[in-house]
């Protein structure tokens, strides 16, 4: 994680050295969390002090992930078939996980 003007976001390097900025689009934050075999990353970013998870595909698009009716969701892990796992919170304040099967 790279820290630029009190914003946080996520870095690839490759064996080049270059590097690749990982930014979700209008993001106050971005943090990645999990990365798969092909590429595939999730993580969560943050706009103001809503918290959303999110996928993002190998060539850079972006996905919102947010579980229905939670308060908050991040995106935290990604199998080589596409499976998410994250935690998400409710109105009570309480935390739980989940898992996507859906992709």
């Amino acid at each position: 994680m790279e820290q630029a003007t009190g914003k946080w976001y996520g870095v690839i390097w490759n064996e080049s050295g270059s590097d690749t900025r990982i930014d979700y689009p209008g993001a106050d934050h971005t943090y990645p969390s999990g990365i798969n075999e092909s590429g595939y990353m999730v993580g969560c970013y943050v706009i103001g002090d809503d918290w959303h998870g999110f996928l993002r595909t190998p060539s850079g698009t972006f996905s919102q992930i947010d579980y229905p009716g939670a308060s908050w969701t991040c995106a935290n892990g990604i199998n080589d078939s596409g499976q998410i796992v994250g935690s998400y919170g409710d109105s009570s304040g309480s935390w739980h996980a989940f898992v996507d099967l859906s992709r």
